[in-house]
C-alpha cells in the first residue's frame, strides 16, 4: 500500500478573514514548501513546478487539507525522497516560528532569507493581527497501517512577538552592511556570561564574554571591545555590585554574517542602571534613572 499524507493547517480567530489575507498566507505556504524544497537539493528550476493543492476545506476555522502536487502529478520527486520534505516541511516551519515567538527551547535557525523569512510573515499574518487567534499545522503519514503524526500550534499573541522579530530579521538582511559600519547607539546590554581573561580586541580570536541586547538580539552573542577601549569591560565588570544585576546603556557595533548579527564590539558605555529582577532584565525596566559614579562614561 502507498503511504498517504497530507498536512492540515488551521486558522482560527475571533472574527471573518478578509479574503487577500488568506491568499497570501497560502502563498506563503507555498513559497516556503519550495525553499524546502531548494534545502533537500533540489534545482529551483524543478521546485517552481510544484504546487501544493488544497483537496478539503472544512467549516468553521479555515482548515485546510494540503497535498504537493507531485503526489497526484508525479514527475519531478521521486515518492521515496518527497515523503521526507514534507515532514521536514512542517518541521522547519515549526522551528521557525518557535524561534522569532521566543520560546525558550527554539534554536536560531541555520540559514534564513528574506524571501523565506516574507513567506512564513504572510503565513502569520491572519492570526497575528487577532486576538485569541491561533494558527496550526499537522502532518500526518500512514503507510503499512503506521501513521507518523506531526503537530505545531500558535497563539496570536505569540506569532505577534514573531511578526514583530521577523520584521527586523527581515531589516537586517536587507541591509547588512550598512548596519554593520553604522552600529547602534544608547542601546540597552546586559551581560550573559563574562570570562576573567582580558577584554578582546581581536574578533578572530574566541572569547568567553557574553552579553544580550534584546532590541538588537534576543539570544547571546560573543562581546569584544573595539581597540583602545578595553578598560571598560574591568570598568563594567569588577565592581562591588554584582554586574549581573546590572544594564550597561552601550553603542556597539554589531558584526553579522549573512544578514544576523554573530558578534558585539563595544565602543562606548554612557550609564549603569541597576535592574531588580529578572522581569525587568527581560523588558529592559530600569530602577530610576540612577547612575553609578565608578563607571567611567567617556
Amino acid at each position: 500500500m502507498e503511504p498517504c499524507e497530507k498536512v492540515l493547517v488551521t486558522l482560527q480567530a475571533d472574527g471573518p478573514f478578509e479574503i487577500y489575507e488568506l491568499v497570501h498566507a497560502f502563498e506563503g505556504l507555498a513559497i516556503e514548501f519550495r525553499e524546502t524544497l531548494e534545502r533537500h537539493g533540489i534545482p529551483r528550476s524543478e521546485a517552481a513546478d510544484v504546487r501544493l493543492l488544497v483537496t478539503k476545506i472544512e467549516s468553521g476555522s479555515i482548515v485546510a487539507e494540503i497535498v504537493p502536487g507531485l503526489y497526484f502529478l508525479g514527475s519531478v520527486l521521486p515518492m521515496v525522497e518527497h515523503i521526507n520534505i514534507i515532514g521536514d516541511f512542517v518541521r522547519h516551519v515549526s522551528d521557525l516560528l518557535s524561534f522569532f515567538a521566543s520560546r525558550p527551547e527554539a534554536s536560531p535557525p541555520e540559514t534564513t532569507n528574506d524571501r523565506e523569512l516574507a513567506a512564513i510573515e504572510a503565513m502569520i499574518k491572519p492570526i497575528a493581527s487577532r486576538p485569541h487567534g491561533r494558527f496550526e499545522m499537522q502532518y500526518l503519514r500512514r503507510s503499512n497501517g503506521e501513521e507518523t503524526r506531526l503537530d505545531m500550534a500558535f497563539g496570536s499573541e505569540e506569532l505577534a512577538r514573531a511578526e514583530v522579530r521577523i520584521a527586523d530579521a527581515r531589516r537586517q538582511l536587507q541591509e547588512p552592511q550598512a548596519q554593520s559600519k553604522s552600529g547602534y547607539e544608547g542601546v540597552l546590554m546586559y551581560w550573559h556570561q563574562a570570562s576573567r581573561d582580558p577584554a578582546k580586541v581581536e574578533p578572530k580570536r574566541r572569547t568567553g564574554d557574553r552579553a544580550v541586547i534584546e532590541s538588537i538580539w534576543p539570544k547571546p552573542l560573543p562581546v569584544y571591545f573595539m581597540p583602545g577601549a578595553a578598560e571598560l569591560k574591568d570598568a563594567m565588570l569588577r565592581r562591588e555590585e554584582n554586574p549581573f544585576n546590572l544594564a550597561f546603556i552601550v553603542d556597539v557595533d554589531v558584526g553579522t554574517k549573512r544578514g544576523r548579527p554573530v558578534m558585539y564590539i563595544v565602543r562606548k558605555v554612557h550609564d549603569v542602571i541597576r535592574i531588580d529582577d529578572d522581569e525587568e532584565r527581560a523588558t529592559g525596566g530600569r530602577d530610576g534613572n540612577s547612575s553609578d559614579p565608578a563607571l567611567p562614561l567617556e
